[in-house]
């Protein structure tokens, strides 16, 4: 038993730690804090947080390798431009690189052969391959070193690239996903996705010149890599935090079939559970231990997705900042990868029973500040909750939405991915209302981007369809459907009905029409949105709103 427990704790690469209460704590030595006012983020459920094996401050406990380890046999390189390998050898060593396909062995000729010098101070080479076009054929790519270093990257791929950042929900894989066992399967099918994970084992104060630890080297996709069962780990809660990532996958599968799946696709998973934005800016740990080191080369994406905001929404002042925080940190990320206007793609946040409801509804409010930059996508996962888990089990409609925007922005598909959204609210004034001046006070509130087939109303919201969960078994504010703010009388329920393809009207429950005045309207707005108004076009929830008349 004690030789199991031993292999257990080195093949199970989390360390669940359990507060009194069943929520999570991070000690100070495992979480380090870029901004101080963001405190430890404590959990109503179980959030895995790897045990940090180095905290490297110094560049005599860094690994350099030969070919950078964010690069690997059975990987996918950006197609359609220049793309730079590179990794570390003895200074001013010759390095040649040549390009063969993978069936050939090196008795054929190249595709071509390149040479370049290792000139950095640490040994640091960069070769830049020609572009290549979006091919499913594999090649090898053959690196040598005058030194005596040798390394081929075999059965590479050319397409587009995409790197996963966030914390739980993004590192939240198939085995603890809705139908998890059928959807692995189903890679089988998409050998030209390729797919990564990112060590969750090391942070930095200061920039690595390469990954420390991996997780999941680059794989073909298949059941077997999608669904990983850590040796020794049981099921449940803890198999959820394998890999590989549910939402990444499902996005990857969505752009594939949207390319027709003539397009390799290539996928990083780089996440960390319970981790604040500020974690991932320049300078900050995890930025400096698991982002910068792609930015060496830099390798070359198409594009970004994060799923992340839950670790900044302890109080209203984090919920509100992260809307200046996390446009920064998408413009940091671009620059550092040398690729200003490149897709990004982010979560709006599920449900879960926060203790500050209202700062869960703001952090999804300032998301959606991204938008503001170019070629942003969202796609929102506020209706598809799991009432107080904070890891919803159905990440294929955050997947597939995020995946339909990613095909819409990247690559011109005429989608509508878009969530109807608030627009403005007038006072309800028609002949009715003037009749029956004792009816309760109503409201006509407009969307955008709506699509053509109009409205259509939900019975039950999908985040009340959970085994054991009752709104009222929770804090006020938890569960929010629609609301109306009356002049002298404060908030009051509100009744939806559509109104026309674009609109619907707010009914306060209690009140008179021709006394009361409606001055701010709420839809959704609480940690756990009670969602009823939908697209009929796209199936895409309206989304949360607070807005003053």
């Amino acid at each position: 038993m004690y030789i199991v427990q031993i292999l257990f704790s080195i093949l199970l690469p989390w360390h669940i730690a359990l507060a009194a209460k069943g929520g999570l704590t991070t000690p100070t030595e495992w979480l380090h804090e870029i901004d101080a006012d963001v405190p430890s983020f404590h959990r109503t459920d179980e959030e895995p947080v790897p045990p940090i094996t180095s905290d490297l401050d110094s560049s005599d406990n860094v690994t350099r390798n030969f070919v950078s380890a964010t690069l690997g046999s059975n990987m996918v390189l950006q197609r359609d431009q220049e793309v730079t390998i590179w990794g570390y050898s003895q200074k001013g060593a010759l390095i040649t690189t040549s390009l063969f396909d993978h069936e050939e062995d090196e008795a054929k000729e190249a595709r071509f052969i390149l040479s370049t010098t290792a000139n950095g101070d640490d040994g640091l080479w960069r070769q830049t391959l020609p572009p290549q076009s979006a091919s499913l054929k594999p090649m090898n790519i053959d690196i040598k070193s005058s030194s005596g270093q040798r390394q081929t990257l075999e059965n590479v791929l050319f397409g587009d690239v995409y790197l996963w950042g966030g914390q739980s929900n993004m590192v939240f894989s198939l085995p603890g996903t809705t139908n998890g066992t059928e959807e692995a399967n189903k890679g089988n099918n998409y050998p030209h996705i390729r797919i990564f994970t990112v060590g969750q084992k090391t942070t930095s104060s200061t920039p690595l010149p390469d990954l420390q630890s991996i997780a999941q080297k680059w794989s073909v996709a298949k059941n077997h890599s999608l669904y990983y069962h850590l040796p020794g780990v049981p099921g449940g809660r803890v198999a959820r935090f394998s890999f590989f990532s549910s939402v990444c996958w499902f996005f990857g599968k969505e752009v594939a079939d949207g390319l027709e799946n003539k397009v390799p696709i290539g996928l990083i998973s780089d996440n960390w559970g319970g981790t604040a934005v500020q974690r991932w800016k320049p300078n900050g740990d995890l930025y400096n231990a698991m982002i910068y080191p792609y930015m060496v080369g830099p390798m070359a994406v198409t594009g970004f997705t994060w799923y992340q905001g839950e670790a900044n929404a302890h109080n209203m002042k984090q919920a509100k900042l992260y809307r200046q925080l996390f446009p920064e940190m998408i413009e940091a990320w671009r620059s550092g990868f040398k690729v200003p206007d490149a897709y990004f793609g982010f979560v709006q946040l599920s449900t879960w029973c926060s203790k500050v409801p209202e700062a869960v509804a703001e952090i999804r409010r300032s998301q959606m500040a991204a938008l503001q930059l170019k070629n942003v996508g969202y796609s929102t996962n506020a209706d598809m909750g799991a009432g107080c888990d904070i890891h919803p089990p159905k990440k294929q409609f955050c997947g597939y939405r995020l995946g339909n925007s990613a095909l819409a922005i990247q690559y011109g598909k005429p989608i509508h991915w878009k969530s109807p959204s608030y627009s403005k609210a007038t006072a309800l004034v028609n002949e009715e209302r003037q009749k029956k001046t004792s009816a309760n006070p109503s409201v006509v509130v407009q969307f955008q981007d709506v699509s053509s087939e109009g409205l259509y109303l939900l019975k039950t919201p999908y985040n009340t369809q959970v085994e054991n969960f009752a709104c009222a078994a929770n804090p006020a504010g938890t569960c929010a459907g629609a609301t109306v703010l009356l002049n002298g009388k404060g908030w009051v329920n509100a009744t939806i009905t559509i109104r026309s393809s674009n609109s619907v009207s707010l009914t306060a429950v209690t009140g008179d029409s021709s006394q009361d005045l409606i001055v701010a309207t709420s839809y959704g707005w609480g940690s756990v949105p009670l969602m009823t108004v939908y697209d009929k076009g796209t199936d895409l929830p309206v989304l949360p709103w607070n807005e003053r008349m």
